[in-house]
């Protein structure tokens, strides 16, 4: 399985993107300025880049899109041509809802325009898959598969952070790519951040990259009920994140003291109780970044300990890089 990075604003933070250890990276070509300096940038370091032709908030796309998206295949295929070692995926639309027959004109112009890049039809969940050309799914499409092989899979729209990876990566065994996404990979907070697109301020920084990447990684056997949510990444509400923002969170049905991440008697981390959480039960935050937790366990489980007023209890084990329990 390749995995890779949906940067989809990697116009508004190429040093980001360039310098990631990602196998592959995911751009939109125009929504957020021209990335083509990034994709070229790019094509000279990944094997691997999948671009997103045009992006309409509305999904709606007539004749002034396809033209620029025979001219976006164009200019992407000049950079194909300059850089060989690279393989370009380009998708003319990103979530159409197009039937097969319109989808397949636009897919078919583009690639009498550029006949050396790999084209991907990128519907939405009311949109077509072609047998004709490689696919993309969204997981938030519930887990709708295409039929034809290879395809390929991406979070966007659905905070990864937040899914059941490994359900993902078991449903979609048979995808060539895997690439993860998060708001703020599209300068958002979080997914109810509403600001509009050329207001966004929020980059993603180093360490989130990070802890987004480490979910290719095996995520163990676990053991927490749904009784309980464990946050890897707890929600981020300002551009620059505090201290706690993105760090694991609990929430526990009992409000005790603290809940300690514990791996053979030893203490890795302390839950502090913070607040009632507004859906019952009660939040316990962590300051460090799940992910280095989780590589200071050696990938093995953590085990929760609630420290109440009357005594400490286990009440489950999870990965510190993954959310477990609860998921959305």
């Amino acid at each position: 399985m390749i995995y890779g990075m949906d940067f989809l604003a990697a116009a508004k933070y190429p040093l980001l993107a360039l310098r990631s250890d990602t196998d592959t990276v995911g751009v939109m070509l125009s929504a957020f300025d021209s990335a083509l300096p990034v994709i070229e940038k790019l094509a000279q370091v990944k094997k691997r880049i999948r671009v997103q032709g045009v992006w309409r908030d509305n999904h709606v796309f007539r004749f002034p899109e396809r033209r620029e998206a025979v001219l976006g295949a164009k200019n992407v295929w000049q950079i194909q041509q300059k850089y060989p070692d690279c393989d370009i995926y380009y998708s003319p639309y990103c979530e159409h809802r197009l039937d097969k027959e319109s989808i397949l004109k636009v897919l078919d112009r583009c690639q009498a325009a550029a006949p050396g890049l790999t084209l991907v039809n990128s519907p939405d969940k009311e949109g077509a898959f072609v047998k004709e050309y490689m696919n993309e799914v969204h997981v938030n499409d519930l887990y709708r598969v295409p039929r034809s092989k290879p395809y390929i899979v991406s979070f966007d729209g659905s905070s990864c952070v937040d899914w059941n990876v490994e359900k993902v990566k078991r449903v979609y065994a048979n995808a060539e790519m895997i690439f993860f996404w998060i708001p703020q990979f599209n300068l958002r907070k979080s997914e109810n951040d509403d600001t509009p697109r050329p207001e966004r301020t929020c980059k993603p920084t180093k360490e989130l990259i990070e802890s987004v990447w480490y979910l290719r990684k095996d995520k163990g056997e676990t053991s927490l009920s749904n009784a309980y949510i464990y946050k890897s990444h707890a929600e981020q509400t300002h551009n620059v994140a505090t201290l706690r923002e993105n760090k694991p969170c609990i929430i526990h049905p009992l409000k005790g003291k603290e809940i300690r991440l514990v791996q053979d008697d030893i203490v890795l981390a302390i839950a502090h109780y913070d607040a009632p959480y507004k859906q019952g039960g009660y939040i316990y935050r962590v300051s460090q970044w799940g992910y280095k937790l989780a590589m200071q366990a050696k990938g093995k489980p953590v085990s929760l300990q609630l420290m109440g007023y009357n005594g400490s209890s286990v009440f489950g084990t999870v990965n510190p890089a993954f959310r477990d329990g609860v998921y959305n």
